[in-house]
């Protein structure tokens, strides 16, 4: 399948990149990628860790890094990854912090949170706090990747 495609090493298929560019799938992640709640994506985190799993993917491909930038039609999946990445980077240093408390961000993205930090490659299976944490490292890991691979792929461009 796609994500299949997407993991492997090489090239990717120019028809691949089309289908990927003009896809429902770009709309979807970016519904799922603007959730305003920690907590909302926490309730269903195997849903979340796989969009940003598919979206780490995704920014490892060369090819497909123009959907990381505003398209034409307003989708801005980078611009909804900043975002999201900012509020948790506040929520992160909270947990590692332990207070409870809705972080002081302008917009109100996300709710409460708890605990320490933990990896997003293992799923988590226990309890909302375990939950919110890994999608807090998910979403950090998701725009590290992001921001790696841009910096890849403009300094390629340069040459």
């Amino acid at each position: 399948g796609i994500l299949e495609q997407l993991d492997e090493q090489g090239p990717l298929r120019a028809e691949l990149v089309s289908v990927v560019s003009q896809s429902c799938l770009l709309p979807f992640l970016k519904q799922y990628v603007q959730t305003d709640s920690i907590l909302e994506m926490a309730r269903h985190s195997d849903l979340y860790l796989t969009c940003f799993g598919i979206l780490r993917a995704m920014a490892r491909r060369p090819n497909l890094a123009p959907i990381f930038h505003p398209l034409p039609d307003g989708i801005d999946l980078g611009g909804s990854l900043r975002a999201q990445a900012k509020s948790a980077s506040i929520s992160s240093k909270m947990m590692a912090a332990g207070t409870n408390d809705e972080p002081p961000a302008p917009s109100t993205r996300f709710g409460f949170v708890f605990g320490s930090s933990s990896s997003s490659s293992n799923p988590p299976s226990g309890s909302g706090e375990d939950k919110s944490q890994a999608i807090t490292q998910a979403i950090l890991d998701t725009w590290k990747t992001v921001q790696s691979r841009a910096r890849l792929f403009q300094a390629a461009s340069a040459r």
